[in-house]
């Protein structure tokens, strides 16, 4: 079986194993066989499909999250350490935290009186450092960065890999160029920056993930009134999105453009110079956000900086 992977590698086909249910680890195999396929490897608890709330939470304590967070967000690591062509890369933060099971503080007076509980929380976030204070009833003052994956209401979103890269790469951005604050320009409040730093982190998730959907199988389980008119939590950067006919004032549906964009450039290069050069396309991408891209960018700026950045790197 691992001969003929190995065979098929060559052909450019790759091999991720998923094992269902716990409790019959074949964990030495499963790594064996998806490393001969340049592949992964990971384990499906047995009620991701009917999941119960209530015996999601009974303990707050989802050790299969704990794992497959871990597992994913090294994965991350590494990818970005072929990217950058630097085998000894690091983001900001070292070692950079990460805190699944995430609950937050909930204040219900709907009897009258004030009930302090903690609930879970239908989101995942890169936190950078914050000030003592800046969100106390939350908890998330620290004064290191770190990603928080929330347990959710129905699912827990550290099942997601395709989420974990993505907040993997806010820290990755955080590192090379400040995208997180939303500015004005001449027609009032811009959330390009913003925007820019989600398309990048759907871009890279997707490249990672070898997927162009990102957080498929949280945002077809979260919620529906966690899906905010046409932004839904799952996006495609396989997409149209073009400025400013799909600006809708939230930086992750207008992220789409930024990922489409490069997307698209992606294919087409892919297209005409071969299959084998998408690490190439991709290192390319992250140099430009390293050394092009400037801080509070609007989407026309960044556009600008990037062909430059492009035309720099391929002629």
């Amino acid at each position: 079986l691992v001969k003929l992977i190995e065979e098929k590698r060559k052909e450019d086909k790759y091999l991720t194993i998923c094992g269902y249910g716990m409790g019959n680890y074949k964990d030495g195999r499963m790594e064996e066989i998806s490393n001969a396929g340049n592949g992964n490897y990971f384990y499906v608890p047995n009620e991701i499909d009917d999941p119960s709330p209530e015996k999601l939470h009974e303990n707050w304590g989802d050790k299969f999250a704990e794992v497959h967070a871990y597992y994913h967000l090294n994965f991350a690591y590494e990818a970005f350490r072929e990217i950058s062509k630097n085998p000894n890369y690091t983001v900001h933060q070292v070692p950079l935290r990460a805190t699944v099971n995430f609950l937050i503080p909930w204040i219900n007076n709907s009897f009258g009186a004030a009930l302090f509980e903690l609930v879970p929380i239908d989101n995942a976030a890169f936190v950078p450092a914050l000030e003592p204070g800046f969100l106390d009833l939350l908890d998330l003052e620290r004064d290191f960065d770190s990603i928080i994956i929330g347990q959710g209401s129905n699912t827990d979103f550290a099942y997601d890999g395709t989420i974990l890269y993505h907040e993997f790469t806010h820290a990755v951005v955080r590192n090379e160029v400040n995208l997180s604050e939303f500015s004005f320009d001449d027609y009032g409040f811009s959330s390009g920056s913003v925007a820019i730093n989600e398309g990048t982190a759907d871009y890279f998730a997707a490249v990672i993930s070898k997927k162009e959907t990102i957080a498929e199988y949280v945002g077809k389980r979260i919620p529906s009134t966690f899906q905010r008119g046409n932004n839904k939590v799952y996006r495609s950067i396989n997409n149209n999105h073009k400025c400013p006919d799909h600006i809708q004032g939230e930086e992750h549906f207008d992220g789409h453009i930024w990922s489409g964009s490069l997307w698209e450039l992606r294919t087409w290069y892919l297209e005409q110079f071969g299959a084998d050069k998408s690490d190439e396309f991709d290192s390319a991408v992250f140099s430009i956000l390293s050394n092009n891209i400037l801080e509070q960018a609007t989407f026309e700026e960044a556009a600008v900086q990037a062909i430059s950045g492009f035309e720099t790197l391929f002629g």
